[in-house]
């Protein structure tokens, strides 16, 4: 590796005391007390990312920026030197020795060689004067060069040292004695209030811009304007001026995606809900409800929707959980619930004049928050609303898919200024033209363009006094010729920060903790020095502003992001740690009974406390306690993405809490956890995995006596052995279950297992007894909710309508279309009116049937229901064929098999494999059948499967008819009817003796086809049931005409 020029920052640390120590005691003594002195110090070092070159005597060398730079080396090397002061009084209690240090710390230029095994030799200058200003250095003391207070000045007080001669300079070097460490963080912000010019070199992408809002207006169509820029290069200034020229006065919705960790999922949809509903942080649930109401009573009138939408909404400010709000809905389509409750929020609140939705740093977004916004993009229809997202380059990393391929889409880059606009722009800035040329030169070539850079160059010119303003003009000073340029922004910004007086550094840094946006009161709470004047004064120089967008006294935000990030980055560790954890108490109680409505931002602080404070190996009095509520919280926030249906995200909480509990070492936590890994392992379709996890649980909870947390496992272990077991295993485990419930006291989950054990009739084709135990089952649930008494309904009335009793089965659809329209149980409605579609088909209204299941495959289409569309392809090609309609089935149960792989669905793949090799060899197309064919017969389960192996044996038929080998079908025929008839599959029984009758039909075998027929209006079910009648009449008719 050859030599590298680094800028570092260089700690040199000797001891005062080892001579003396040496003189009065025992060599052996005084090794061994040497040796724990050096190692305290090299451990401090590391700690703080420093590597030691060298131990020199009873001094050490180290040495903060190889072989890593990081952005805050110098504020390492400071808190090294601090720690490692305060760390001698420690060891001097511990050994009964008098040991002091005096530490010198310098940063600037050297040359890093890379030696042997990674070691680097550093030389130049700045070592050199770091080993002078630590001999100048009084004991006790941390004394620092100027560069070095220049860079660390926002995170550490210092007080004044007096100068320092040093061998060959010519003059003293100017130091600084660190006094101690201070907080300090930095967040988002917009441009001085003086340097406000106008828009320069944008002219083409705001036309773009606005061109695209008048197109969405103009079609009454969904448009989405994404728009890339790095940090600082004017993104939002260009949004701001495109909305502030906006005509008509459209609903302008804004919202922005937060840097922090795993699942802040919706919060730009938070955000923009909360200021329509003008729902206040500072509201308790009651006002933030009563608001939420009164707005959709204004914005949704008296629609049929109100419920079901406010039940999502809810769900989307974390005011109620999905398994309260709207039970009837899978985990798996929670986010597609909440994406049809923005849509049917957004098409009502454009019904009288545009929209514009301005979501910011979508770079950050949750894949949850794609797919909602893909839901509005792909499948509103008839809405004047422009969606303008606004992102970093790497968008195309996080979200590569973004706006492909879509014809409503467009993307531009923002790129940097050229040279001419950058001149442009900074004479306009505040007006100056007298500024040095070679100065202006430099400013265009360094900033790249860069608008930001240009506004905080020229802020520092004014604050070191090279700009002043005189006579109500600006002015260069001649000293402005002589300043030196930063070489990025964020070396810009820090330099800017670091200009600040202490108390407001301290106020920006206390800012930074809480976010981009915050309150002026949430900073008081997080320390009891911050400054109101402070604040003000911030204000005042641009570095951070008031928050229109929020509204409220005191509602602030940094001007740029990148403001924000470079403040937080200059505030230690150390220091952050409990700033985090402050912010998240003074939260949670101000959320006061809306604490779930924060939950994820809630999780993100104790987080941070817990793991900036893993990392320091800070003591376990402080560790465990940040440990504890860290797990706690990330266990809330798995189960909530478990009632969400996002694996991804149950996966990272589950990570983060597991770790954070075995810190802590409360079993609680590490039991819950348990319990939730297993409900993962399901979630994610893993059952042998999930299997012998949820035993090992059942046994220890057993073992421990905990009978509550036993039924819950057990519960989780029956469904495991339901979709993944051998049949062999289900009613065990579901009767275990069962028994633990009762003794639990756990009347929802007796239910529960209940209805779970009557799937084992369904798949067993007993569904006399699957409706006889679902009927009791309906009376029992009704005591615990209708909600879940309706979801058992609706499985009895379809095992009825197989048995024939299609009177019971309207009664039960009754009933259970009142309670969902009551309840606003928005999927329940969806699956009954499928429903409807079999009842209708049962009792021969095919083209009915057909109907409504046209309307339900727009609505799921609308939706992005991939379930769903793949039930109704299946059923709609089952009526189709019924009808020989054999060319219009294969069309349909191509687009259903489709959608089956494309989703990775496999519930109805062999049926829809098998009927569509049928009626593919129907309508002639042999060889494509033949695959088909095959692969189906490849998916039966075993010989318990008995509707799957008369499904089999259909198709076999079928496949050896086209061959011509008569004998063979006519076997395959009857071995299908036998397996099909040991359950009470009445329409299969009837489908299949048709099947063979058409078979004997078209070889000439009239009686047998006339003794099937005899047979199958026998097996049909007494009116309303009229299965196929046009069928039943067609082959009865072809054997009457051979008879003849």
């Amino acid at each position: 590796m050859p030599e590298e020029r680094k800028l570092v920052s260089v700690l040199f640390a000797d001891t005062v005391g080892s001579t003396a120590l040496g003189a009065e005691h025992d060599p052996e003594l005084v090794r061994a007390t040497m040796a724990r002195y050096f190692e305290r110090m090299r451990a401090i070092a590391e700690r703080h990312g420093g590597t030691v070159e060298k131990f020199i005597g009873d001094a050490v060398m180290v040495v903060f920026g190889v072989p890593r730079v990081h952005d805050d080396d110098a504020e390492r090397a400071v808190r090294a030197g601090l720690a490692m002061r305060d760390e001698l009084a420690e060891l001097n209690r511990e050994l009964a020795v008098e040991l002091a240090a005096r530490v010198g710390i310098n940063s600037g230029e050297a040359v890093a060689d890379p030696g042997a095994a990674g070691q680097f030799l550093v030389t130049g200058d700045v070592v050199n004067m770091a080993a002078r200003l630590q001999q100048g250095a009084d004991v006790g003391e941390v004394v620092v060069g100027g560069l070095t207070e220049q860079l660390t000045r926002v995170a550490i007080e210092y007080r004044p040292h007096e100068p320092i001669v040093a061998k060959g300079k010519a003059t003293p070097l100017r130091a600084f004695t660190a006094v101690r460490a201070k907080s300090a963080i930095p967040d988002q912000a917009r441009g001085l209030p003086a340097m406000r010019a106008a828009l320069v070199g944008r002219d083409r992408e705001l036309k773009l811009l606005l061109d695209t809002i008048e197109r969405a207006k103009a079609e009454r169509a969904v448009h989405v304007f994404t728009l890339l820029g790095e940090p600082g290069v004017g993104k939002s200034r260009l949004v701001g001026e495109c909305l502030a020229r906006l005509r008509d006065e459209p609903v302008i919705l804004r919202g922005r995606c937060l840097p922090y960790g795993a699942g802040i999922t919706y919060w730009p949809l938070i955000e923009i809900l909360r200021a329509q509903a003008k729902v206040a942080g500072s509201d308790d649930r009651a006002s933030a409800l009563a608001n939420l109401d009164a707005h959709l009573a204004t914005v949704l009138g008296t629609s049929a929707d109100v419920q079901p939408v406010r039940a999502r909404l809810l769900v989307l400010l974390g005011l109620e959980s999905p398994a309260v709000a709207f039970p009837d809905v899978a985990p798996g389509r929670v986010h597609a619930e909440i994406g049809w409750a923005l849509r049917r929020y957004l098409k009502a609140l454009t019904a009288t004049r545009p929209a514009v939705i301005v979501i910011d740093d979508l770079q950050w977004a949750e894949p949850a928050l794609i797919e909602v916004i893909d839901g509005i993009l792909d499948r509103m229809r008839g809405v004047p609303l422009a969606l303008i997202c606004v992102a970093r380059p790497e968008l195309a990393e996080t979200h590569p898919r973004w706006a492909v391929g879509r014809t409503n889409a467009s993307t531009i880059t923002l790129e940097g200024l050229d040279a001419a606009e950058t001149t442009t722009l900074i004479s306009r800035l505040l007006d100056i033209d007298d500024l040095p040329a070679a100065l202006r030169t430099q400013i265009a070539t360094r900033s790249e363009g860069n608008p930001l850079f240009c506004e905080e160059f020229l802020r520092m010119l004014i604050e070191d006094g090279r700009v002043v303003n005189a006579g109500g003009r600006w002015r260069a000073t001649p000293a402005a010729a002589t300043v030196a340029i930063p070489e990025t922004i964020v070396a810009l910004l820090a330099a800017s920060i670091d200009r600040l007086g202490a108390e407001e550094k301290h106020a920006l840094q206390l800012a930074s903790i809480i976010g981009e946006r915050f309150d002026l009161a949430e900073v008081a709470a997080l320390a009891e020095d911050a400054s109101p004047a402070a604040l003000d004064a911030l204000e005042r120089k641009g570095l951070i502003l008031e928050d229109r967008e929020v509204g409220g006294a005191g509602a602030m935000r940094f001007k740029h992001l990148l403001v924000r990030e470079v403040a937080y980055g200059s505030l230690a560790k150390a220091d952050r740690a409990p700033l985090h954890e402050r912010f998240a108490q003074a939260l949670e109680a101000e959320a006061g009974d809306r604490r779930g409505e924060f939950a994820e931002i809630l999780a993100h602080h104790t987080e941070q406390a817990f793991t900036l404070s893993a990392e320091l190996r800070l003591s376990r009095d402080v560790l465990v306690p940040r440990a504890a509520r860290a797990a706690t919280a990330a266990l809330a926030l798995a189960e909530r993405a478990e009632f969400r249906g996002d694996i991804a995200l149950m996966e990272r909480f589950l990570a983060v809490a597991e770790r954070a509990a075995s810190i802590a070492d409360d079993p609680g936590l590490n039991e819950r956890g348990a319990f939730l890994r297993i409900r993962a392992l399901l979630l994610a379709g893993r059952f042998d995995d999930a299997r012998p996890t949820a035993t090992a649980a059942l046994a220890a909870a057993r073992e421990s006596g905990d009978i509550g947390r036993a039924a819950r496992i057990a519960q989780a272990l029956a469904y495991a052995e339901m979709w993944g077991g051998a049949l062999s295993d289900i009613r065990p485990a579901i009767d275990t279950a069962r028994e633990l419930s009762e003794a639990a006291g756990d009347a929802a989950g007796v239910i529960e297992m209940d209805a779970l054990d009557l799937e084992y009739f369904w798949g067993s084709g007993n569904f006399s007894a699957f409706v006889d135990g679902g009927v009791a089952l309906i009376e029992r649930a009704r005591a615990i909710g209708e909600s879940q008494a309706a979801q058992i309904m609706k499985r009895v009335m379809a095992a009825a309508r197989y048995l024939g009793e299609l009177d019971l089965a309207d009664r039960y659809a009754a009933e259970a279309r009142e309670i969902g329209q009551r309840l606003g149980l928005r999927a329940l409605l969806r699956e009954i009116r499928g429903a409807d579609a079999a009842g209708a088909w049962f009792k021969g209204d095919a083209a009915a049937a057909l109907a409504i299941l046209d309307e339900v495959r727009t609505e799921a289409a609308d939706d992005g229901d991939a379930n769903r569309l793949v039930n109704v392809g299946r059923r709609t090609a089952e009526i189709l064929e019924g009808e020989g309609r054999y060319e219009e089935a294969v069309v349909a149960l191509s687009a259903a098999l489709a959608e089956s792989v494309r989703t990775g669905e496999r519930w109805n793949r062999s049926e829809l494999l098998g009927h569509l090799a049928v009626n593919l060899l129907r309508i002639d197309r042999t060889e494509e059948a033949q695959p088909y064919a095959a692969e189906a017969a490849a998916m039966v389960r075993g010989p318990e499967d008995m509707s799957g192996v008369a499904e089999a044996e259909w198709v076999r038929a079928h496949v050896l008819a086209a061959r011509g080998d008569d004998d063979a079908a006519d076997a395959a025929f009857s071995a299908a009817m036998a397996s099909a008839d040991r359950g009470e599959f009445t329409h299969l029984h009837i489908n299949l003796r048709l099947d063979r009758a058409e078979f004997l039909i078209a070889r000439k075998r009239a009686p047998e086809a006339a003794a099937l027929l005899a047979e199958v209006e026998r097996l049909a079910p007494p009116p309303p049931w009229n299965y196929l009648p046009a069928r039943r009449r067609a082959l009865a008719a072809a054997v009457e005409a051979q008879r003849v």
